[in-house]
């Protein structure tokens, strides 16, 4: 039998105006990070599934390495200490890391969350970065809707 609870609901990190930092040259930002967000333990209680990363516009090439996603090897004083992993981006068969095309906006890239007790996720820029108007994008993080089968 499976028995599913919790409404699915979806929290918009990044989107519209809300921009997170530009890239430089071959630089990193950040596109999400659960415990620099919500706090320390806090993103394993909120049923988090999916995270969607989507590039309405880009209009360079990322690095080599342009998706790196981390989950904690360990915790100090409830600190995450970070590990790349090598995940696979659920709307396609890339694995971290992953590198993204400027043509490939508008494209969406779905990472499956669920079970992590934290989650952070980077985009590297090329030796070009983005443009001021070449950089927009949607991050949402789905929360809810799990089925459990017994």
């Amino acid at each position: 039998m499976t028995v599913g609870y919790g409404t699915p609901e979806s929290i918009v990190i990044y989107g519209n105006a809300n921009q997170p930092t530009r890239p430089t040259s071959a630089g990193t930002t950040t596109l999400f990070d659960s415990y620099a967000m919500f706090g320390p333990g806090q993103f394993r209680y909120m049923n988090a599934t999916m995270l969607f990363v989507s590039f309405d516009v880009l209009d360079q090439d990322s690095g080599t390495n342009g998706f790196i996603s981390y989950t904690p090897s360990s915790y100090s004083n409830g600190v995450p200490t970070y590990t790349s992993n090598t995940m696979r981006d659920d709307s396609g068969s890339a694995t971290m890391p992953i590198t993204v095309s400027s043509s490939d906006a508008p494209r969406t890239f779905r990472f499956q969350v669920a079970g992590f007790q934290d989650f952070k996720l980077v985009f590297t820029a090329g030796a070009t970065p983005p443009s001021s108007t070449g950089w927009h994008l949607t991050v949402i993080l789905q929360t809810g809707n799990l089925s459990v089968t017994v």
